[in-house]
């Protein structure tokens, strides 16, 4: 059995790699590969920098370049998992027990293209211990020995989970989501990367990381080589029982996936009942409440609505990173990623009748007024943007350590809130452009493009921007000449905002009202 399932696995490697079509395993590779690429290129630019390293700067270096590479085996098959061939449901029929089935399994995720470059990785990060003497040399391949050991079993795990889930349309959606903010975020972190002052500040950085990532799984195998060479051999083995430990719950993990997955049999799952009519039972009787509902329904389950607002949390990071580099002082920082958030959280529904599709038809046929439609569009992102706005001025305001500041950032935030929110309403009904279709990813691009999604979306947010420019002035007077701007700031940002809600919401309400069927052709077109 064994033999069979290790050939099987060699055979499906060599042609997943070789079909013209197999994205999915060319991906993995060039991952993988990138991954070793950046360690090898990172490990050589320190020696160049620090000179000859030390044992203790080795130490630091190998801990912290390799945990980023395991947690790479860790997470990234989440991401991209492919259907490798090891899928345990593909075993389902063939009446092997689980246990057995597990360990090849295991044994045959190590005949791949990142396991393999895993091993010369811990061969080459071996090596760099070889002047340490035999007793160093047996710590450092037992540890590299786990640390694979971690990785094929943390990387069987991760793609099970991502097999499993694969066909579902939010999980695809939500594993893009990850891909563009870890590459969102690979900008601002390259560029302080870029900036440290390795010789006198780097080295101090590496210890420390160093420190707490030899505590981890992670860098726990690569750190027992470097304590047996600085005369610290109890730690060494401390560290390996970490990583024995560690190897041990994934097993259990693993072994329970595949005994889950050729136990259960195909059934067709059971719908669950449900008692009433749900979220609808929350919102009052009316025209507005049930337009509120059916748009909670759609911010919960299409990820057209779903998603994006899970990428908003990476603003504050790559602009608080992004200023850091280009040396922007704080005192400008802050007030900028809350009312960024918030812009956006009003902005999403700019498109939402084209978003509809040809659901748009209920609206028409009930009758349902355009004011109720505007209004009841308006509620999810009010009661996700109100708490960002408060909240996140709160916690901006304390990280940076002036409290007078909440009012006037909340006032911000706010306006931008609801500035994008009312021209959103308005420009939705008045000017909307093909959307994505509904099953389409939430990054897919329509079939169509008019006078150019991008621009569109682009003016909308534009317009919204503007809208808080008189706020954003008496920021700028409080900040540089006298703090009683403060007071005017924060009366403009609710008043502003206020004012462009409801004159948006009202100008698109006259649409639907006036306009419904040939906004409904429009949505069906579309």
């Amino acid at each position: 059995m064994v033999a069979s399932i290790l050939r099987l696995r060699l055979a499906n490697l060599a042609n997943a790699i070789g079909h013209p079509r197999s994205g999915a395993a060319r991906a993995s590779v060039a991952i993988a590969v990138g991954l070793i690429m950046l360690a090898v290129i990172a490990l050589v630019a320190i020696a160049a920098v620090v000179g000859p390293l030390a044992i203790d700067v080795r130490r630091s270096t190998i801990i912290c370049i390799g945990s980023a590479v395991a947690l790479g085996y860790w997470f990234l098959p989440l991401v991209f998992g492919a259907d490798d061939g090891l899928d345990p449901r593909a075993f389902t029929y063939f009446g092997i027990p689980s246990r057995p089935l597990a360990g090849v399994l295991a044994i045959a995720g190590l005949i791949s293209v990142p396991a393999v470059l895993a091993v010369l990785f811990s061969v080459v990060v071996t090596g760099m211990w070889a002047d340490q003497g035999f007793g160093v040399m047996v710590v450092a391949v037992i540890g590299a020995i786990l640390a694979l050991g971690m990785a094929v079993l943390a990387a069987r795990i991760a793609s099970a989970i991502a097999a499993d889930r694969a066909d579902a349309l939010a999980t695809r959606n939500m594993l893009g989501l990850v891909a563009l903010a870890v590459l969102a975020l690979a900008a601002p972190v390259l560029g302080v990367l870029a900036l440290v002052d390795w010789p006198a500040i780097g080295v101090t950085e590496l210890r420390r990381w160093a420190v707490v990532l030899s505590w981890t799984p992670f860098g726990a195998p690569w750190s027992a080589p470097g304590d047996v060479a600085v005369g610290d051999g109890g730690l060494a083995v401390v560290r390996l029982l970490i990583s024995v430990a560690t190897i041990g719950v994934l097993w259990l993990v693993w072994e329970r996936i595949v005994h889950r997955a050729v136990s259960s049999s195909v059934t067709v799952s059971e719908a669950r009942s449900t008692d009433g009519i749900g979220v609808f039972a929350a919102f009052p009787a009316t025209q507005t409440g049930a337009v509120a509902a059916r748009s909670v329904v759609y911010w919960v389950r299409d990820p057209r609505y779903s998603v994006p607002p899970l990428l908003l949390p990476v603003i504050p990071i790559v602009l608080v990173a992004a200023f850091a580099v280009a040396g922007v002082p704080g005192e400008i920082t802050v007030w900028l990623p809350v009312p960024l958030m918030c812009l956006v959280i009003g902005w999403l529904v700019h498109n939402d009748i084209s978003t509809d599709g040809t659901a748009f038809w209920l609206h028409v046929v009930t009758g349902i007024r355009g004011r109720a439609d505007r209004w009841g569009r308006a509620i999810v992102p009010l009661v996700l943007g109100v708490p960002v706005a408060i909240g996140g001025s709160i916690v901006a305001a304390n990280i940076h350590g002036d409290l007078s500041i909440i009012w006037p950032l909340i006032a911000l935030s706010i306006c931008a809130l609801l500035s994008g929110l009312g021209v959103a309403s308005g420009v939705s009904a008045r000017s909307p452009y093909p959307s994505v279709a509904p099953g389409d990813g939430a990054f897919a691009q329509p079939q169509q493009d008019g006078e150019g999604h991008a621009a569109h979306q682009g003016w909308t947010l534009l317009l919204a921007a503007i809208a808080c420019l008189p706020t954003v002035l008496f920021i700028v007077l409080g900040v540089l000449r006298d703090p009683e701007w403060m007071l005017w700031a924060t009366v403009s940002g609710f008043v502003v905002g206020l004012g462009v809600l409801f004159i948006g919401i009202e100008s698109g309400a006259r649409v639907v009202s006036r306009a419904s069927p040939e906004l409904l052709l429009f949505a069906r077109s579309n």
